[in-house]
């Protein structure tokens, strides 16, 4: 590894503060970045299972009459139970993801 030689002046010394600086802005971005995308795609599939799971109560509800069954109140008490259910489990998946991956990347550079 070369060493890199100490700044002489004020202005060497913040030139090189601000080019240190860039560098973690650009870094700090880009992991900003790259968690938004990916909770991004993880509340697009929530709300997909959340669409889903309304269509899939339309249906219970005009061709088998479940509500019937247990009431119209608590049939619906289910449902938005099931749809919150559905975008809750796919955010937590998104953030226990990015959790192993900052965990897997960090110990990667202790190993380095």
């Amino acid at each position: 590894m070369a060493t890199q030689e100490k700044p002489r002046t004020p202005r060497e010394l913040m030139e090189r503060m601000d080019q240190d600086s860039e560098k973690t802005r650009q870094a700090e971005l880009d992991n900003i970045s790259t968690e938004s995308k990916i909770m991004g795609n993880a509340l697009q599939l929530g709300i997909l299972g959340c669409v889903s799971t309304i269509g899939a109560g339309y249906y219970l509800y005009k061709r088998r009459g479940a509500a019937r069954k247990i009431g119209l109140s608590m049939f619906l008490f289910n449902l938005r139970l099931a749809a919150q259910g559905m975008v809750a489990l796919s955010l937590t998946c998104a953030v226990g993801y990015l959790t192993v991956s900052e965990f897997l990347r960090d110990k990667e550079k202790k190993d380095k």
